[in-house]
């Protein structure tokens, strides 16, 4: 995952379809309406990305703290002028 001033993007070697294939993924800043911390049975450590038209959901985090507080410090709270999602 990388974040840059117009938005986030994930890259990733592996996708639904196969077991190695290409995943490129760019959210808008503009697009993004919540951020959440989520967990689930397998995962503990998870974000959530929402937009109008779709959520994402991403795993496997070595911090998932630091990744969750850049998101919405860098991204969202310079959007809005606040923080306007807090887990």
């Amino acid at each position: 995952m990388y974040l840059t001033s117009k938005k986030i993007v994930f890259y990733s070697w592996f996708n639904n379809n196969t077991l190695f294939g290409r995943t490129l993924l760019e959210i808008p800043k503009g697009d993004i309406i919540k951020v959440e911390k989520r967990s689930n049975r397998i995962f503990d450590n998870m974000l959530s990305i929402k937009t109008e038209l779709n959520e994402f959901f991403f795993t496997t985090f070595i911090n998932r703290e630091e990744t969750y507080n850049i998101i919405v410090e860098k991204l969202i709270a310079k959007k809005y002028g606040m923080l306007f999602v807090l887990m």
